[in-house]
């Protein structure tokens, strides 16, 4: 089960998180609000996290 953001660096979640690209204001804002609550250093780790669980490069918007 899925309960945070945290959550989607799990191994778990490997090959099964799809995102919309960097460039978008609700991506820029989760990280800014990651940042701000976690720290630099957190929020690179979990970027990090995330990119490992992607199961393609990030494109698209809500019905992609």
């Amino acid at each position: 089960m899925l309960s945070t953001y945290e959550d989607l660096t799990d191994s778990k979640w490997e090959g099964k998180v799809l995102v919309r690209s960097s460039s978008n204001i609700y991506n820029q804002s989760l990280l800014a609000a990651f940042i701000e609550i976690n720290g630099e250093e957190a929020a690179k780790d979990w970027a990090a996290g995330l990119v490992k669980n992607m199961a393609r490069e990030p494109q698209g918007n809500d019905r992609a």
